[in-house]
């Protein structure tokens, strides 16, 4: 079982700030016309359920094409350890259907920037996403702590917890 702190939430979230735009300029040139295509298909068709599991498998998938496509084995395996520790507060997270919703927004925004060639753009709306799923799960983890006053690792969260 691992615990967290809300700074520690934090602290992954602005690492993966720094490193996700860098792999995404890195391999902006990788990026498939048809591969991208299809990422939007498959987000524009997660409309059509609220299963968290779909939410968070699509959401996993194109975070780590962006990633692969970059080319560099040590920012993809920094950012595949990273997506590892907060898995299961994606997971969570995609339960509320204003995430889903907001989550959608944001991957097409991206794509759209990234189908226009314009990394720039694209850049910016990954780091507005990353900022927004940081605030999305520090809400969650702040309601959670409201709710539960009775936890002995005070300010800590279980990343296994359901």
């Amino acid at each position: 079982m691992l615990s967290f702190t809300a700074d520690d939430i934090e602290e992954i979230y602005e690492i993966r700030k720094a490193l996700e735009p860098t792999a995404l300029r890195l391999g902006s040139q990788r990026l498939s016309l048809e591969q991208l295509f299809s990422f939007n298909r498959q987000i524009q068709d997660l409309e059509l359920t609220a299963d968290p599991a779909d939410h968070a498998r699509v959401d996993g998938l194109f975070h780590q094409y962006l990633l692969e496509c970059s080319n560099s084995p040590r920012v993809i395996d920094i950012v595949n350890d990273l997506y590892r520790l907060l898995q299961r507060f994606r997971e969570l997270a995609f339960q509320d259907e204003e995430v889903r919703s907001m989550a959608i927004q944001e991957h097409s925004q991206i794509i759209y920037a990234l189908v226009i060639r314009d990394i720039s753009k694209a850049s910016e709306a990954l780091v507005r996403h990353i900022d927004n799923s940081k605030i999305r799960i520090l809400t969650r983890v702040f309601r959670q702590g409201q709710e539960e006053p009775e936890s002995s690792d005070e300010g800590k969260v279980d990343s296994t917890h359901k």
